[in-house]
């Protein structure tokens, strides 16, 4: 996308709401634009709001536009139960984050390897993370949301463009 696209971008943000859009909503969409058509590295979004804000309804809009751009995006959330919810708010398919960016080695003892896996994904992909509050460092020390950001943004040079969005709720307590 280039950057005269921003203002086509903003009205079909617009055109996708289903709502009239508040003050707010309007100014994250100016923001969705330009965020879309930035040629910055490591590029991160993060959207918050309590809940009844409209985040969902602005996520589906987000989905519907990358889409009809042809623009690759992955729809995911921390846990399944998160996944199912906003894939069937969305009507498209969400992963969990585990499921995304980890794989599994069988051991001969019958127990399994888990391992972060190469990512193979386009280097123009945008990844949609909902549930974003619930990423963090575990008890048990593990680091979904740094390995989130290692998978997205990758060793490669190119994967410098990938884009990545979280969307969560202030109120939410982290893990």
């Amino acid at each position: 996308m280039i950057n005269k696209e921003k203002p086509r971008l903003y009205a079909e943000l617009l055109n996708k709401f289903p709502f009239p859009p508040t003050g707010q909503q309007k100014e994250l969409f100016a923001l969705m634009a330009e965020f879309l058509i930035s040629k910055e590295r490591y590029s991160a979004l993060l959207i918050r709001g309590a809940a009844g804000t409209g985040k969902t309804t602005v996520l589906k809009a987000i989905t519907q536009v990358l889409e009809r751009n042809e623009v690759s995006f992955a729809l995911l959330a921390p846990t399944g139960r998160a996944a199912k919810v906003i894939s069937k708010k969305t009507k498209r398919y969400a992963s969990t984050l585990h499921r995304y960016i980890y794989g599994a080695e069988k051991l001969a003892d019958g127990s399994s390897l888990f391992f972060l896996r190469e990512n193979d994904d386009p280097v123009t992909m945008v990844y949609l993370v909902d549930e974003a509050s619930m990423l963090g460092e575990s008890d048990s020390g593990a680091d979904l949301l740094g390995d989130f950001i290692r998978f997205a943004f990758g060793p490669e040079p190119e994967h410098e463009k990938r884009k990545v969005i979280l969307i969560g709720d202030p109120s939410q307590l982290p893990p």
